[in-house]
This record gives structure tokens, sequence and C-alpha cells, in this order.
């Protein structure tokens, strides 16, 4: 089931590699679905979809600025969900938020500070700021949500084998739009899809990644970080409010949305 992920993971597969087979997107084979004719076209540009993002990184650095911060409360206005919004105004009150050099965002529950990045977007903020909701409110002390990712798993798992698929190649071909093909070859999920490719690493404990995750293998093994780990994706995804990464995420982890919709609604009354 995890194994190589999907057959063009290996790099420099070619396109017509017979393994491909069982990545059929529908009733069309991988070179009929979008993510391969955009591969086709970023093998003839200069740029792909990892350099676009090195490019923003690079120009957000050498602007000098970085006003995260005051972009995340703009869109948090914009939040349509009461709960997510009321949780990360509340969220937003009890921290102090420190920018910092490192590469990663993190929130620091010892001090109370989000150590964001200089290349952080305002989704990461909302992130950091439902981990710290999880920390506050102890959600590691019970089983919030820990049931509800299994029965999702297990389902992803049985719909991935009744199609003779992995899980990579199961949600490709259920959600083609969601992917893209790199330069490399390699099945990847595009940036707006993170959350879902980190919970999915998660779950696999390392074993399925579709371009976003943790890479130290260690870290999916701390006490009650996949449900950290989902609670803040869920967050991102809330607060960014891409009509279709919400679908997905509601589709795929049908029990985990619900659990968590109703937790929330019980904190805020």
């Amino acid at each position: 089931m995890y194994g190589c992920i999907f057959p063009i993971c290996v790099k420099g597969s070619p396109p017509w590699n017979p393994r491909l087979r069982s990545y059929q997107s529908g009733t069309s084979d991988i070179t009929k679905t979008k993510a391969y004719r955009e591969y086709e076209q970023v093998k003839n540009n200069s740029i792909s979809y990892e350099d676009e993002d090195l490019f923003k990184k690079f120009t957000k650095r050498i602007s000098g600025k970085n006003d995260v911060i005051g972009e995340f409360e703009k869109g948090l206005q914009d939040v349509k969900n009461d709960d997510v919004r009321t949780l990360l105004e509340q969220a937003k009150s009890r921290v102090v938020f420190e920018e910092w050099n490192s590469q990663k965002s993190r929130y620091d529950f010892r001090t109370h500070k989000i150590k964001y990045s200089k290349d952080a977007d305002r989704s990461t903020i909302a992130h950091e700021l439902f981990h710290e909701v999880f920390d506050t409110y102890r959600m590691y002390e019970d089983d919030f949500i820990t049931n509800s990712l299994q029965i999702d798993f297990d389902k992803i798992i049985t719909n991935a084998q009744k199609q003779n698929k992995s899980i990579a190649g199961y949600l490709f071909s259920k959600y083609p739009d969601a992917f893209y093909i790199n330069s490399e070859f390699q099945l990847r999920m595009h940036k707006n899809y993170r959350g879902i490719s980190d919970i999915i690493h998660g779950l696999t404990k390392g074993k399925v990644f579709l371009g976003y995750g943790h890479s130290k293998k260690e870290y999916w093994l701390q006490h009650k970080i996949l449900e950290n780990e989902t609670f803040a994706q869920y967050g991102r995804i809330m607060y960014n409010q891409d009509e279709k990464v919400m679908d997905m995420f509601k589709e795929v982890f049908t029990e985990t949305n619900r659990e968590i919709a109703e937790r929330l609604e019980g904190m805020i009354k």
C-alpha cells in the first residue's frame, strides 16, 4: 500500500512506463490528465512550480518587508466560519509574535510565542494559532479526533485497495486537479492543498509524501502530534477558504471534519 508511493516517484521514469497503468484517472491514462499536461509545459520552460514559490520568497526577502501579521488580520475579517474566526481572534490575543531566522514557523507553548519565518504567509499564522488553541484547551488529554482519523484512514485504504491503487494513486485519480507532476516526474500536491498533504504524511508515518510534511522521521512518533497537526491544518484550511480544498478535506476526512466542527462549536459556547 505504501511502498513506492507512486510509480512516477522514481526519478527519471519515462511517461510510457508500463507501471503507470494502475494510476489511471477515470478512464484516461496519466498522460491525459491536467497534471501531466502541466508537467509537459514545465519541461519546456525554465521555471517550475517550486521555482515560482522560491521566487516569491526571494522577492519578499529583498524587499525587507513581511507584514504577515497585518495580512493575517485583514484576512481574518473575511473568515466566514464564526467559530474559526472567534478562536483565531482569541488565540491571537494570548500570544506574542516574533520573527526569527529559521526557515520554519512554530508555536512555543512554553513562552506562548509564535515564531514565524521571514517567508511565512498569513495562513501559516492561522495554522500556528490553532496549535495554540490545541494546547490551551488541552486537547492532547483526550482522544479528540484520534478515532475519527483512524476511521477516515481506513476508508482511504479500503477505497485505494478496491481500485488496486496506492494511497497517492487513489487520491490522484479522485482529485487530479489537486496535483501536479514536478520536473523530476514526482507527484506533488499544489501549495493550497498542503494541509491535506501533511495529514496524509502523518497518517502513513512519513511513508506517503506528496510535497508537504515533516522531514524528521521521529516527528510523527510524538504524543498526539498527528491530532495536533490535523487540527492546525484544519485551521489553515478554514482560514484560507479555498472551496475546492475544503471540499476535498470534508470528503477525505469526513469523520475528522465532523468531530472538529462539533468541538469548535462547543468551545465557543
